[in-house]
């Protein structure tokens, strides 16, 4: 069974083509229409990846020219080397105490259990060495794949052209649009559903939901989708004041003093607005670490405000205790090896994906109002 859609198909089999062809062009749009039985824009798609790859040329009233031919292994017609045939990697885009770390510990530990060795490689939250690790992976020929994707997972055309079809792999944490790859992760919606619907029948009316700007991943999209349900279920909408984007991709080790201090006075300035917030919700762990660094740097009282916090503890120390919404690294990467296994002893399956619930860790933060 193929996991890949049919223009990613459409690009290995006419990259492979040009691996293996003398022809100088490749027919035109139409007739690889006809050939594959698809739309213009199915092959457009795959010719754009083949451009990227800078592999051919072509422009308006000019054929399809090939620039240049892949080696027949990159084109994935050559045999693939048995030398990481008993090897299972996972490929994470990086991590840290709050969350990442006991991912590889649990990998590292259950993977030797079960008779392989585990391969762990980062891909420093870029697509392109995200993309060329897991290339370069499936041709050394690893029994089988755990990916955790960077931000901005489903834009990630180069990992979304490795060949998957010989190769198991399960995704974790960020699905990968509507790419029908097995995944394993975080019941975000359902917590953040869960949590928000306590919150508002505790009375507490008037919360603030802080999100980092840049989070562009699958998991904070469902965080923002409970939140709305909750609030749809008491006939409610989140007003745009609930809502404020932090700008901060906090790293203890390289503060950028300048953006931390605007964006503490950014959160500051809302919390002393005519709205009386009574509860805050950071939605991820760079917005936590924010908001702290706010109440830090600020005569806000605290007493009247509670705080939950996604991922982790701040680093910084805090006039506030959070409660905590943690995910359970263990179970999740349990999950995907039996996954995984799933794959590499039975005939190909549908891909699936299995939602782990996350743990509520609660500190005494949030008090009733009613």
């Amino acid at each position: 069974m193929s996991y890949q859609p049919k223009y990613i198909q459409i690009y290995r089999r006419l990259k492979a083509n040009i691996a293996t062809g003398t022809t100088q062009t490749l027919p035109s749009e139409k007739e690889l229409t006809e050939v594959y039985s698809v739309s213009r824009v199915t092959i457009r798609k795959a010719l754009a990846l083949l451009r990227e790859e800078h592999l051919i040329e072509s422009g308006s009233g000019m054929r399809t020219r090939i620039l240049a031919r892949p080696a027949t292994s990159e084109a994935g017609t050559g045999a693939r080397t048995l030398a990481g045939g008993k090897q299972i990697a996972f490929v994470l885009s990086g991590f840290a105490d709050s969350y990442g770390a006991q991912l590889i510990r649990t990998f590292q530990a259950q993977v030797a259990a079960r008779g392989f060795i585990p391969i762990i490689r980062l891909s420093n939250e870029s697509q392109h060495d995200e993309a060329v690790i897991v290339k370069s992976l499936i041709a050394e020929g690893v029994s089988g794949l755990v990916i955790m994707p960077v931000e901005g997972e489903s834009e990630n055309k180069g990992l979304l052209a490795a060949d998957f079809i010989e190769t198991p792999v399960v995704i974790i944490d960020r699905r990968i649009g509507d790419y029908p790859l097995p995944f394993v992760g975080t019941d975000n919606f359902k917590i953040s559903r869960t949590i928000t619907r306590m919150l508002l029948d505790m009375g507490h009316r008037n919360i603030l939901f802080l999100v980092h700007r840049g989070a562009r991943n699958t998991a904070i999209q469902d965080r923002i989708r409970g939140i709305q349900t909750a609030y749809r279920e008491i006939d409610r909408r989140v007003s745009a004041e609930a809502w404020l984007s932090v700008e901060t991709n906090f790293d203890s080790h390289d503060q950028n003093t300048e953006m931390l201090s605007r964006e503490s006075q950014k959160i500051n300035r809302r919390l002393n607005s005519s709205r009386p917030f009574t509860c805050v919700m950071a939605l991820d762990f760079s917005s936590a670490n924010l908001f702290s660094i706010a109440l830090s740097a600020a005569d806000q009282p605290v007493s009247r405000l509670g705080g939950i916090a996604f991922d982790g503890l701040p680093y910084q120390t805090s006039r506030l205790n959070f409660n905590r919404i943690q995910q359970d690294e263990t179970h999740i990467m349990t999950k995907a090896l039996d996954l995984l296994d799933d794959q590499m002893n039975n005939p190909p399956l549908p891909a699936h994906e299995v939602l782990v619930d996350a743990l509520y860790i609660d500190n005494h933060s949030i008090q009733p109002l009613n």
